[in-house]
């Protein structure tokens, strides 16, 4: 902040924050309109009201670049006061209900607290210089807090006595906390701390063993099932190969090479029994089936004969037709459900 800046502002003293059990932050500020005053010039002060809405207290919070002194009954404000910390404030955060500070105490601050010299606080903010009484201000910095008992800010808790604070709390909420934690962990409330401490590791060990029990499984599974994908893998190209050798033996019998090896790797069962009953392709035309009075069967084959093949070739049509099946697939399906039509399968 400049010195022109400095020039267009003058300071809000308050009186009154109230650190609670004397932990590090502290609310020093709360959201709302406070009364305040300020010296605009030697001996001459105006009333104003402060706006510590959450904007302006951002703003204050993020101005925060250094330690802010911490003194008593504001000393520091005057030329000649003194100066002595009682706390450092290095941290500012902006939460729901207000501006709250990390106090880092000083052993004659921290004394002062625990004995109870002191059971507010009072922060000094700057502002822009108000015109008369009644204006409303807000807060350009942080300047300076102090411990006071005069507090001029309502509504906040007074400083406490830290250790009295602390053995009340532990007798009234600890003590029946310490109980359960004794009970779930099957020792006596008498338990000596070691005890305590050892069941606790032996708790943690347990869990640290669980969970190791539970990625080595995790890895088996993975790996078995890994195992199995090659294994799957490996049979399917075995059987492939198996597909390839056995279209090859059989191949004067066999037109369409690839229907029968897809076939095959799906049902080798099936394929193995179609081809069994199929006889050396022809090259010849195939002989003509008549239906006249006077007609003849093909050469070599008799009326019985003529019949079951002419039944047999209708039936696989039909199912490449009725059914969408291929023709491997039809002759296959059609071994299995019409043996009758194969009177030269073996059976």
């Amino acid at each position: 902040m400049s010195d022109a800046d400095l020039r267009l502002m003058t300071m809000v003293l308050n009186r009154q924050v109230e650190l609670e059990g004397g932990a590090e932050w502290h609310l020093i500020a709360p959201i709302g309109e406070i009364p305040g005053s300020v010296e605009v010039e030697k001996g001459k002060k105006l009333r104003v009201v402060q706006v510590l809405n959450r904007a302006a207290l951002d703003a204050v919070a993020k101005g925060v670049t250094g330690p802010i002194l911490v003194d008593r009954e504001h000393w520091s404000e005057d030329a000649d006061g003194d100066t002595a910390a009682m706390a450092w404030i290095n941290n500012v955060e902006t939460r729901d209900d207000g501006l709250y500070a990390r106090f880092e105490w000083t052993d004659e601050g921290l004394k002062a607290v625990e004995n109870k010299r002191y059971r507010f606080l009072s922060p000094v903010f700057a502002v822009g210089v108000p015109k008369k009484d009644g204006d409303r201000v807000e807060p350009l910095g942080l300047l300076s807090v102090a411990l006071t008992n005069k507090p001029n800010i309502k509504g906040l808790k007074p400083l406490r006595n830290r250790a009295a604070d602390d053995a009340h709390q532990a007798e009234n909420t600890g003590g029946s906390h310490m109980k359960g934690v004794l009970t779930l962990l099957g020792l006596q409330e008498d338990a000596e701390e070691s005890s305590v401490i050892s069941a606790i590791q032996a708790l943690m060990d347990r869990a640290a063993k669980a969970d190791e029990e539970k990625a080595r499984a995790e890895t088996a599974e993975a790996e078995a099932a890994t195992a199995k994908n090659k294994v799957a893998e490996f049979e399917t190209k075995a059987l492939e190969r198996e597909a390839e050798e056995f279209v090859a033996k059989h191949a004067a019998v066999i037109r369409n090479k690839e229907d029968i090896k897809t076939l095959f790797v799906s049902n080798k069962e099936a394929t193995i029994k179609l081809v069994a009953a199929m006889k050396p392709a022809d090259d010849k035309p195939a002989a003509k089936v008549l239906n006249r009075a006077d007609g003849k069967a093909p050469a070599g084959e008799d009326q019985e004969q003529a019949r079951v093949r002419q039944d047999r070739e209708q039936f696989v049509e039909a199912l490449v037709r009725n059914k969408g099946l291929s023709r491997a697939d039809a002759w296959a399906h059609a071994a299995t459900a019409r043996p009758d039509l194969f009177p030269d399968r073996k059976r």
